[in-house]
């Protein structure tokens, strides 16, 4: 089987960053002043809008995130039969 290396990560990021477009979007925030709710640059929230996820921490992607309002939540449990090995995009659905 092959696989791309840190794919769940990658996967995790993608779903973190949709979920601050949508923060933004539903309370309808310039890149301004979403940038400066969430004290970053604007070209900071650009990136992120367009995509580039670049080397964020997980806590870094809550941080933006309550910034912006949201309310994050971690979930862990245990493993599962089918999924031996863990999985951390479980945890993105927790994320509201």
């Amino acid at each position: 089987m092959c696989c791309v290396p840190d794919a769940e990560e990658e996967l995790a990021n993608v779903r973190l960053a949709s979920r601050i477009r949508a923060a933004i979007d539903r309370r309808r925030l310039t890149q301004t002043t979403s940038a400066a709710l969430m004290c970053v640059d604007q070209p900071k929230v650009s990136a992120i809008l367009q995509g580039w996820l670049g080397n964020l921490s997980c806590e870094r992607w809550m941080r933006l995130l309550t910034a912006l309002g949201r309310v994050v939540e971690l979930t862990i449990s245990a493993k599962t039969q089918d999924h031996a090995h863990g999985r951390i995009h479980d945890f993105v659905a927790a994320y509201v």
